[in-house]
């Protein structure tokens, strides 16, 4: 008993003094000495709690601004790989048309996850303006996929790449519900920020479904009364929309 004190005690000061640094962003090579704590003072909780530790660490290490947006949104880093990889595929992005929101829908080619980067994201726009005395625009906007295990959501916040139609700006997508099939998320319902350029940001629902398009479908444009769109995504381009006057468009 007394060579397990005199060994815990200078295990445990170093441990609080590792957890220390890391919350105040400081680097530490504290995996050893973790790993000789928990297994000197082990125990089921502690166990639990050290997984989550090295969980955390290497999701702050890899993958800071996952690991920055999630603690803003109030997610929790157990079981986030494993999210990711529920979410990872493509899918057809289902969103109003801005340009006409009452009477068309965009449907965009949307990526979540990769071999290299399991939390990367990617739209593709792509749609023939002249119409409304618009250009043809293709651009690709690239980011992140936060994935909340614990609220069972995930944000997707993607910026602007390579567009000549605007300057600077992103949209974040609140996917607040997530429908699951064998391991695979099969639908992400949710709600999507836009600020891209320097007009005022707007809001608009979108569907996102899981599909087996190949790399050859990028984006376009299409009336609400096209076979393609199902009563359950008309109904969610229907529930509304944060727009502004259309001289503003």
């Amino acid at each position: 008993a007394d060579w397990i004190e005199e060994k815990l005690q200078p295990k445990s000061r170093a441990l609080y003094n590792a957890l220390d640094r890391i919350t105040k962003n400081q680097g530490v090579s504290g995996k050893n000495l973790l790993i000789v704590y928990f297994y000197v003072n082990s125990c089921e909780d502690k166990l639990e709690l050290y997984n989550e530790v090295l969980e955390s660490l290497k999701l702050a290490e890899e993958y800071p601004e996952v690991f920055s947006m999630q603690s803003q949104f109030g997610g929790h880093v157990k079981g986030t790989q494993e999210f990711a990889d529920v979410l990872r595929g493509a899918y057809v992005l289902y969103r109003p048309y801005y340009l006409d929101t009452e009477n068309e829908i965009m449907r965009c080619s949307l990526r979540l996850g990769e071999a290299q980067n399991p939390f990367s994201a990617s739209i593709h726009y792509k749609y023939d303006g002249r119409k409304h005395h618009r250009m043809i625009s293709d651009y690709m906007l690239e980011g992140t996929v936060v994935p909340i295990p614990n609220m069972k959501r995930a944000f997707i916040n993607v910026s602007q790449s390579n567009s000549s139609v605007f300057s600077e700006g992103n949209q974040l997508l609140i996917a607040h519900k997530i429908e699951v099939s064998n391991d695979s998320a099969m639908i992400l319902h949710g709600t999507a920020v836009s600020a891209l350029g320097d007009n005022d940001s707007n809001a608009w629902p979108f569907v996102a479904v899981r599909g087996d398009h190949n790399a050859d479908f990028v984006s376009d444009v299409v009336s609400y009364d096209h076979d393609s769109i199902s009563t359950m995504i008309k109904n969610r381009m229907s529930m509304g929309k944060v727009l502004w006057s259309h001289d503003y468009l």
